[in-house]
């Protein structure tokens, strides 16, 4: 669009430039000819300027120089002839001869203080007296000086010493007599080292543990006694056979269930041999129990009494017409002509019979496990008693080879023990204590001989008081003291005089070098005496001055002559020519230069103008070439219009396709997202619309228009975020196993309205996921779990 524009613009310059090119007059010839002659007259008049300049700033330059040239002579005049000896005296011979009177004034002052000063020296060192004898004992009578009060300490720690003694004789003697007055080298006999502890530790174990084992086997064996004696040593008569029992009551069923029989309101059809069968079964059971058979012998009796059980029932009607009632009541031990009272009445003694006799076989089965019970406890109670024994054995082999008496208890041992390691403790610092006392009475008595040798080496007499011997020590510590501060004081004095001494010699070198270096200078600068030089160096300040001033001159002669090769010629015509005749002459220059200037210029504008009208009659070749640039242009612009209508369209297109993109091809994320954020939005925000070519999102209002982030409030942007997570939570769902999600306080920014927008959608996630959220505020518990039921309080 913008390069049309720009053909457009362009064509309408053109435009205007054709029609200007066509309306120029046609004088070229003319022009070109008055263009020439205007040239050449230029040129002359630009040579005669340069030429009046020229006259003018030489004019100028003569009338500037003569009144330097003027003063440059006077100078010289009053320079007059060169004279060596001052030229040649430096400019700093005055400064110099200062610095050489200042130095040997100060050399010959400092001689003076020095020599004072050695003067005084000496007289202060002639009055000092040392005494040497008492400086070679100064080393020993600082070190007893030192030790003075470390000795008068000693008496009193030789006496601590003493008593700790006492008392640790005491100690000692107190644990010796609470072992039973054992001596100090049997009680040290006993060994208290660590392997012998966990010994002792160990035997006292096992014999506990075996004393203890060996009470509990004789407790038990105790109690499988009297419950045997319980039972009753009588019970072993052989009872009833079990199986004689069940057949005699299985005849008595059959005759009670055979046709015709008179049947008591006991019996039943049916059972009654199933009942006699049943005891069979049991019969069998405990036979096997009694008999104390296998459990395979077990189960074939049980198995033959619950066949033959089987085979009654099974046969019961045949039996009862088989077999005749006589046979029957013959095997149940009944007379032949027995009635159905008496059947009944044999079939529940029969019952009794039995039952007494399955007790009797329970009470035997019961009494021959007690006894193997017992026996196997008698086994138990030997052998502990047998582990108690040699468990005591070891206890009392241990207790003989410390030497310590039989049958002694563990607890009694180690008191034993504490005692011996108290004496030991005791022992040694007896021991250290012995040292220490020897040490300090050896100590005091080295410290006495000090004293009186160092006495007797001084000439002093020796007191025997301790006070006075202590006051002595004192006193020769006061005088020493002195002496080396005086001998102190006596080499500072000898070392000052010897300083002094090199000063002075010094002193002496320096004052001489100074009248040397004063002489020379005078000499050199070819004075006799101060005074002279003084004169001769102001003469030569103002010579030096006056030459100063002429160089000046000169070098601003120069610079208006331009060099100094042509200062001469300059100097020359300066000196020959009137300043009025140069005055009115450069006057004369200055108005020639500016009537050429001016004429100069007026021609300058007339070849201004002539180029501009040959410019313009030159426009013919330019409007052809325009109007061919305006055809290219206008071609050109049907192309680009063209272009322009074909990208709008394809724009246009480009843009439905994408809004329609947007639409209907939004991400699963976004979806979820979408749904989310209309819920916490209350509806306000229906869409969220993420482009495809990853721009921003945005959301789209429900009464039209869309947002960027940007254009939302801070809340609305973080419902929009809110949203967005749940929705990645959504998506990762669908692909992997779910994991809890975690949230910290989010809606703390939220106001009450959007917070509970936001607390509903965050209930409605926590519907499909473990949803753990962390506050504490009050409201936002309330708004999350209204009924408390989820909440968890953490202190």
């Amino acid at each position: 669009e913008q390069s049309l524009a720009r053909l457009l613009a362009r064509m309408e310059d053109l435009r205007a430039r054709i029609a200007e090119l066509e309306r120029q007059p046609e004088e070229y010839g003319v022009a070109r000819a008055e263009l020439e002659r205007v040239r050449a007259e230029r040129d002359r008049l630009r040579a005669e300027r340069t030429l009046a300049l020229e006259r003018r700033e030489h004019l100028r330059r003569l009338i500037a120089a003569q009144e330097p040239a003027a003063r440059l002579s006077a100078l010289e005049r009053e320079l007059g002839a060169p004279d060596p000896a001052l030229d040649d005296l430096p400019l700093d011979a005055e400064a110099v001869l200062d610095r050489l009177l200042a130095a040997r004034e100060q050399a010959a002052a400092a001689l003076a203080q020095i020599s004072q000063s050695f003067t005084d020296t000496q007289r202060r060192r002639a009055a000092i007296r040392e005494n040497p004898p008492l400086l070679e004992q100064l080393a020993e009578i600082e070190a007893l000086r030192d030790e003075r009060v470390t000795h008068q300490q000693r008496a009193a720690q030789i006496a601590d010493v003493e008593a700790g003694l006492a008392r640790h004789e005491a100690e000692i003697g107190g644990e010796l007599r609470r072992v039973g007055g054992w001596s100090e080298e049997r009680l040290l006999t006993v060994d208290d080292s660590i392997p012998a502890l966990e010994r002792m530790r160990t035997l006292d174990e096992r014999l506990r543990q075996a004393a203890a084992t060996d009470g509990r086997a004789g407790q038990q064996l105790d109690a499988g006694r009297r419950e045997l004696e319980g039972l009753g040593a009588d019970v072993d008569a052989e009872p009833p056979e079990l199986a004689s029992l069940a057949s005699r009551r299985a005849a008595l069923a059959a005759v009670l269930d055979a046709p015709g029989a008179t049947r008591s309101r006991r019996s039943a059809p049916g059972w009654t041999a199933a009942l006699a069968a049943l005891a069979v079964v049991l019969a069998g059971s405990l036979l096997g129990d009694y008999l104390d058979v296998q459990p395979a012998g077990t189960l074939a009796g049980a198995g033959l009494g619950l066949a033959l059980a089987i085979w009654l029932v099974v046969r019961r009607p045949e039996a009862a017409s088989a077999g005749s009632r006589a046979e029957l009541l013959a095997q149940a031990g009944l007379p032949v002509d027995a009635d159905g009272t008496m059947v009944m009445r044999a079939m529940d003694e029969l019952a009794q019979e039995q039952a007494a006799a399955r007790s009797a076989l329970e009470r035997n089965a019961r009494l021959a496990d007690r006894r193997a019970a017992l026996a196997t406890l008698e086994d138990e109670a030997g052998r502990a008693a047998t582990a108690h024994e040699v468990a005591l054995g070891e206890w009392n082999g241990w207790l003989d080879g410390q030497g310590l008496p039989l049958g002694v208890s563990a607890d009694a041992v180690r008191q034993v023990l504490d005692a011996v390691r108290t004496v030991r403790r005791l022992v040694v610092e007896r021991a250290e204590q012995a040292d220490r006392l020897t040490a300090l009475r050896a100590a005091a008595a080295a410290y006495d001989a000090r004293l009186d040798t160092l006495l007797r080496a001084l000439g002093r007499q020796v007191p025997t008081d301790p006070a006075l011997r202590a006051s002595a020590i004192v006193t020769l510590a006061a005088e020493s003291q002195q002496a080396a501060a005086d001998h102190e004081r006596a080499r500072d004095l000898d070392q000052s005089l010897a300083e002094l001494h090199d000063r002075h010699v010094s002193a002496e070198r320096e004052t001489a070098e100074a009248d040397t270096a004063l002489a020379g200078h005078l000499a050199a600068a070819g004075a006799q005496h101060v005074d002279e030089l003084r004169t001769r160096a102001q003469t030569a300040a103002s010579r030096r001055a006056l030459r100063q001033q002429m160089r000046e001159e000169r070098a601003a002669l120069i610079a208006l002559a331009g060099s100094e090769v042509a200062l001469p010629a300059l100097l020359a015509e300066a000196s020959t020519s009137d300043p009025a005749q140069l005055e009115a002459q450069r006057e004369t220059a200055v108005t020639e230069v500016e009537r050429l200037e001016a004429a100069e210029a007026e021609a300058l504008t007339r070849e201004g103008e002539l180029q501009a009208a040959i410019a313009g009659l030159e426009t013919d070749v330019a409007l052809g070439a325009a109007r061919q640039e305006l055809a290219l242009l206008q071609g050109r612009a049907d192309q680009e219009a063209h272009d322009w209508a074909v990208r709008s369209v394809a724009l246009s297109l480009l843009a439905e396709t994408r809004r329609r993109y947007e639409r209907e091809r939004q991400p699963a994320v976004v979806r979820d997202a979408e749904r989310y954020f209309a819920r916490i939005t209350d509806g306000r925000y229906p869409r969220i619309v993420a482009p495809p070519d990853g721009d921003a999102v945005r959301v789209e209002a429900d009464e039209g228009g869309a947002r960027s982030t940007d254009e939302l409030s801070r809340g609305t942007a973080e419902q929009l975020y809110l949203a967005l997570r749940f929705g990645l939570i959504e998506q990762f769902a669908r692909n992997a196993p779910p994991l809890p999600v975690v949230m910290d306080d989010i809606l703390v920014n939220f106001d009450p309205q959007r917070a509970g927008h936001a607390a509903s959608a965050i209930r409605d996630l926590a519907m499909r996921h473990q949803v753990i959220y962390f506050t504490c505020h009050r409201d936002t518990v309330e708004l999350l779990d209204p009924d408390g039921v989820a909440t968890i309080e953490l202190g």
